[in-house]
């Protein structure tokens, strides 16, 4: 295809052949897919062009991520429309900012997602977080020296976390009704990001799907107890004087009713209050223990890295009091070993897929509007160009020669998404990760269980996320601080 456009003639970017109605769909269906898309780069550039079913989708890599996400940010801002997030938003009544196209609503919800994660200061955030940090210590201090997975109990520590903050304080460990909500999003997470047969064929919507009916039933498992909570948030009425998150999305709702608006034209209705609510969680929880999960899993097969953090942990904290919040800036080596967990694992290795919102062009070639973009940010982090030894684990590539943390230019390094989609909980999200690797780390050494073969590296995830799989490790303590 050939396209006259402003700067001349442009073409559409070139890629592999299509077959007849299916196109390259079989690339998206394999657990590796962003392997197949650093693959292609090899044959067609940074730009280059895929059909799922009949519809265009572009992979891009390289340079062309930040030309396409911050260059030229505005083109390419829209998210595709995919059946199975109309299933997860109240079937598209309510979708959530992280899959709501681009337009001045989704700059509004941004807005008011900001606002409402804002409402805890840091000190606040890393208060909460800390209380339950002491939890999941106590718990592995109970079974020292035995063989545990603690990715459970992590992803449970960090939803426990959200709950006091989105809902208020309440006795997580004893409440079945938030301790399913934890596991029913994490599952939601699970399947959205593995992927689904009907948004490659948006046809088959019209027949019978066993994990589309699975899907809308957690769907409506969550409702049912976002739906209560919220309720009770309702009746409470704190609005003038919020308590947490909740509260604070209530008083958003309450004010635009009393100034005779709908939030630019956003009823927030019961749907899409649960959507901000669920936002918090779906997300931000999945992601951190991701993050933390792979840092223990790369510090068993690293222990030069484990015991350069020891020992900044000895310098920095000393034995007598755990890492704080106002500790994380005097850290230097411990944010280069997170930086570099998300580097290696780059467990979002597409991010979530961009959608043209006009006719652009990238690198010299035509993008028709509507176009599915998957920017292949795995393959940024593992690119030869800009990393040395790209599949070795180096914390120290992001330290000066003095020792003090370097981050890189955003054109590459991208974990949590570039330009104005960039995501809105990334702040919180670092401070919590770095909280609990630093108190986990001040706590115990971390060792491959005796006698056992060192756990795999290699992704337990088919899609887009890319979770470790499961494993096992022992811990030996090292300072005592309770």
């Amino acid at each position: 295809m050939v396209t006259n456009s402003s700067s001349g003639v442009s073409r559409l970017p070139p890629g592999p052949f299509a077959l007849p109605i299916f196109g390259n769909a079989f690339l998206m269906a394999c657990p590796s897919r962003y392997i197949n898309f650093t693959e292609m780069e090899k044959d067609y550039g940074q730009v280059f062009r895929i059909y799922l079913g009949t519809q265009l989708a572009v992979g891009i890599s390289g340079d062309a991520i930040k030309e396409a996400l911050v260059t030229k940010a505005v083109d390419f801002a829209g998210r595709p429309s995919l059946y199975s997030a109309e299933v997860f938003s109240h079937d598209g009544k309510a979708p959530s900012v992280a899959i709501e196209d681009y337009s001045p609503r989704l700059k509004h919800l941004r807005d008011i997602s900001f606002a409402t994660l804002k409402f805890f200061t840091p000190d606040q955030q890393a208060s909460i977080i800390s209380d339950k940090l002491d939890r999941l210590i106590r718990n592995i201090h109970s079974k020292l020296g035995e063989p545990q997975d603690v990715t459970e109990q992590i992803l449970q520590t960090v939803g426990s976390g959200f709950c006091t903050m989105s809902f208020g304080s309440r006795n997580e460990e004893d409440d079945p009704e938030l301790k399913k909500l934890i596991e029913v999003d994490s599952e939601i997470f699970t399947m959205l990001t593995n992927g689904f047969a009907v948004d490659l064929f948006p046809w088959l919507k019209h027949f019978p799907s066993t994990s589309i009916r699975s899907l809308r039933k957690l769907c409506k498992e969550r409702d049912e107890i976002l739906g209560k909570i919220y309720h009770e948030h309702v009746q409470s009425n704190r609005v003038e004087n919020p308590e947490n998150m909740t509260d604070v999305i209530l008083k958003a709702k309450k004010e635009a009713e009393d100034k005779g608006s709908s939030n630019e034209g956003i009823p927030l209705t019961q749907d899409r209050i649960t959507m901000f609510m669920n936002d918090i969680f779906i997300a931000s929880m999945n992601n951190i223990t991701y993050i933390v999960s792979w840092a223990l899993l790369y510090l068993i097969h690293y222990p030069e890295v484990q015991t350069t953090l020891h020992e900044e942990l000895e310098r920095v904290i000393g034995p007598n009091r755990l890492p704080e919040l106002k500790d994380q800036e005097c850290l230097h080596f411990l944010k280069a070993t997170i930086t570099e967990t998300q580097r290696l694992s780059s467990h979002l290795p597409f991010v979530v897929p961009r959608k043209t919102t006009v006719d652009t062009t990238l690198q010299g070639y035509f993008i028709p509007k509507d176009t599915t973009v998957f920017p292949n940010v795995w393959s940024l982090h593992h690119n030869r160009d800009i990393w040395e030894d790209p599949e070795d684990f180096k914390p120290q590539r992001f330290l000066d020669k003095d020792g003090t943390f370097v981050p890189l230019d955003e054109g590459h390094f991208a974990p949590f998404g570039l330009g104005p989609r960039y995501c809105t909980g990334a702040s919180m999200a670092k401070m919590m990760v770095n909280l609990m690797l630093s108190r986990l780390l001040h706590s115990f050494k971390i060792e491959n269980p005796l006698g056992q073969e060192p756990p795999s590296l290699k992704s337990g995830g088919i899609g887009v996320a890319l979770a470790p799989k499961p494993f096992k490790i022992s811990f030996v303590k090292v300072n005592d601080t309770d």
